[in-house]
């Protein structure tokens, strides 16, 4: 059993207007608390267009708390990974394994929010089926070796998403494994178990 905590925002109040800086200083502060507490990793959530600061970009955030820690794991909960460029979300998701020495783990999300997928100019109707085949897709990319792969233009890019490249080098191991996870179990299992993926859940 492990036990992990985390922080769901950055929480600037609309009557209380705070500094968004000081509210990533006291995530990594939160960071380095949990490990000295002795919990086993270390959560960050994502939305966007906010009003109250929620993190937008949480490997950024994470390779922050990696940078400012020892040994306590990282996980995001959840990424919105139907709002990436697949080959994007791959080079972020690989920067932070190398950066936290391979202390990340991956928690992905399909996003529920109609704002959140206007403002990044995709379709909310396909996003289940975007976040199936991005989950294959940042395996593959993340694990070593040759990967080729066809799946479906994605919104953002207009192209057709195919690639081969090769991921191997001397001594490297498999980076993170992604998966899915969600604050609403019952509707998240359902979906993985439709699409034969392993899930968890993440923080309230």
């Amino acid at each position: 059993m492990e036990f992990w905590t985390g922080a769901t925002g950055l929480f600037r109040m609309r009557a209380t207007p705070a500094n968004l800086l000081d509210g990533y200083a006291d995530y990594v502060a939160g960071a380095k608390q949990a490990e000295k507490l002795g919990f086993d990793a270390y959560g960050a959530p994502e939305h966007h267009f906010m009003y109250d600061g929620f993190i937008p970009v949480p490997l950024v955030a994470l390779a922050a708390a990696a940078g400012a820690t020892t040994k306590i794991k990282f996980i995001t909960g959840a990424m919105l990974l139907p709002l990436y460029d697949p080959i994007e979300a791959a080079e972020l998701v690989a920067t932070l394994d190398v950066i936290s020495g391979g202390r990340a783990m991956l928690g992905l999300g399909m996003a529920y929010r109609p704002y959140e997928f206007d403002g990044v100019g995709t379709a909310k109707r396909t996003r289940g089926a975007r976040l199936s085949e991005g989950i294959d897709l940042l395996n593959a990319l993340t694990a070593g070796g040759d990967v080729d792969f066809a799946g479906t233009p994605t919104p953002r890019s207009r192209r057709s998403a195919s690639w081969r490249r090769n991921t191997s080098g001397p001594g490297r191991k498999p980076a993170m494994t992604a998966r899915p996870c969600a604050s609403r179990p019952s509707r998240t299992c359902a979906w993985a178990s439709r699409s034969r993926k392993r899930t968890f859940s993440a923080m309230p």
